[in-house]
């Protein structure tokens, strides 16, 4: 099972990836679930963080957003189910934005990954 669990994995974390690059470069809005919580969010930037793991910079508005929406990282190998949705597409302010540590940028929109 554990060989079977390892590349059901890796195949979800390839489609993820696709679709998420594919998304930042139509700037399309995603929607999807997240470690158990739904999300609906905007991805600006596809990199890996320090211990080389897949993260993707986004702006979420709708899911866990708690009524407000925020810039907010997620690990693309806890994202499952990920869909375009056809909502316009979203941003916050460049001021609003924490300060996130990507390597390695696979893809990003416009200035999403300067500081």
């Amino acid at each position: 099972m554990g060989q079977h669990s390892k590349l059901e994995r890796s195949a979800r974390a390839s489609v993820s990836l696709a679709t998420i690059k594919r998304a930042i470069q139509e700037r399309a809005c995603l929607s999807g679930t997240h470690v158990q919580f739904r999300v609906r969010f905007a991805p600006h930037a596809l990199g890996r963080d320090e211990k080389g793991k897949h993260i993707v910079l986004a702006f979420e508005y709708g899911g866990l957003t708690l009524g407000r929406s925020h810039w907010m990282s997620f690990a693309v190998d806890r994202l499952r189910d990920l869909q375009l949705t056809g909502d316009p597409w979203r941003s916050g302010s460049r001021e609003s934005r924490p300060r996130f540590d990507l390597t390695d940028i696979e893809a990003a929109v416009g200035d999403s990954c300067s500081t």
